[in-house]
């Protein structure tokens, strides 16, 4: 029988013995821990690339004409509709005037009237200052006018003036609660615009067309 040193230290061959026995298995258990964690950043990196690519619109409009039968004739990519159109700018405007000074016995539609306005606004322009006055100082409350008369707007003519104004006419009738015609009268306004296209789902959602109206100069055509 082999017999122990008198200088060996009984702690380092302890130490030796445990190295040789059990670090393998502690270096593949830290290979594998390694693995894993790779495993999961590319997992984890793979997920987010998707999630990205799903919310990103792909949807390209494609307009196929038909006869009169629904046979298909020819097809092509829908145009896009600018921001920046003439068209579009004067039916936002157009759209700003009914709401204002239209009034109606329906009080949802009346609410929903006032919020849509409201869209065209922005709280730092002089413009929602004049309409805060004109409805609460000006008796231009509309649900309080819908108790005796309502109002029906038409937009005729609307010629842009500058690069930010817009000059409007509209006339305005007024009818009594049971129907009947109770005046007339014509109306012109300066409108200044500002277009800054909507960012976000809610904005679309509100204001889709990116006007805003900063000011406006109201006066009523006597002649």
């Amino acid at each position: 029988m082999k017999q122990r040193s008198k200088t060996e230290n009984p702690y380092l061959a302890a130490r030796a013995e445990w190295n040789e026995r059990y670090g393998s298995f502690v270096r593949q258990a830290r290979i594998w821990q390694g693995v894993g964690v790779l495993s999961l950043t590319l997992a984890i990196g793979a997920t987010g690339y998707a999630l990205y690519l799903g919310s990103q619109s792909r949807i390209v409009p494609y307009v196929v004409e038909v006869d009169r039968l629904g046979n298909a004739q020819a097809g092509t990519y829908a145009p896009s509709v600018q921001y920046t159109e003439e068209r579009v700018i004067e039916a936002a405007i157009a759209d700003f005037i009914s709401n204002w000074r239209g009034v109606t016995v329906d009080g949802r539609l009346q609410k929903d009237r006032i919020n849509k306005l409201y869209s065209y606004l922005s709280s730092s322009d002089p413009a929602t200052a004049k309409l805060n006055t004109y409805f609460r100082e000006q008796g231009g409350d509309p649900f309080k006018r819908a108790k005796i008369r309502t109002v029906s707007v038409g937009v005729h003519a609307l010629n842009r003036i500058s690069d930010q104004s817009y000059q409007v006419d509209w006339s305005e009738v007024e009818y009594d609660r049971e129907g009947y015609e109770q005046g007339r009268r014509r109306f012109r306004a300066i409108i200044s615009i500002a277009i800054i296209p909507p960012t976000s789902e809610q904005l679309i959602m509100q204001n889709p067309v990116g006007l805003y109206v900063t000011d406006y100069d109201l006066t009523e055509i006597t002649s």
